[in-house]
């Protein structure tokens, strides 16, 4: 499973952590608002060849208050070779009672599409104006 650290956020999730104890309904719900948004986001990144690696796309929440924390995670299991890419293994076929190696296309390697790593850089951006935002309609009423 692919591993993504976001830097400079450290004293944003310390504010946060504040007020989600104060408000953890709010959080919650933000956080949920974000991931799905996120997670959208990703799914039409996703290269569409047999639609199935975009369904498989989950986000779980866990915890409480200032210790909730949203997951998100494929549940395909090939999605780490499509985001990061993979080198093209020869296959075996039988032709006739012989072994015959195939290579396919002929290529060795197969880029990575990168839609999880792009989206993530996006986000970094929009995820504190977003809670921002909804911090501020509870805040209005």
């Amino acid at each position: 499973m692919a591993k993504f650290e976001v830097l400079g956020l450290d004293d944003l999730m310390i504010g946060f952590k504040e007020i989600a104890n104060e408000m953890p309904d709010v959080t919650a719900k933000a956080m949920t608002k974000v991931a799905k948004k996120f997670k959208a986001e990703v799914r039409n990144a996703t290269p569409k060849r047999t639609g199935e690696m975009r369904k498989k796309y989950k986000i779980r929440t866990k915890g409480y208050g200032a210790e909730r924390v949203v997951i998100f995670y494929s549940a395909s299991p090939h999605f780490h070779l499509i985001e990061r890419g993979h080198r093209v293994v020869p296959r075996k076929t039988k032709s006739k009672g012989r072994n015959k190696t195939t290579t396919g296309s002929g290529k060795k390697f197969v880029q990575g599409v990168g839609m999880l790593e792009n989206a993530l850089t996006e986000y970094e951006k929009i995820y504190p104006q977003e809670i921002k935002r909804a911090f501020d309609e509870v805040l209005k009423k």
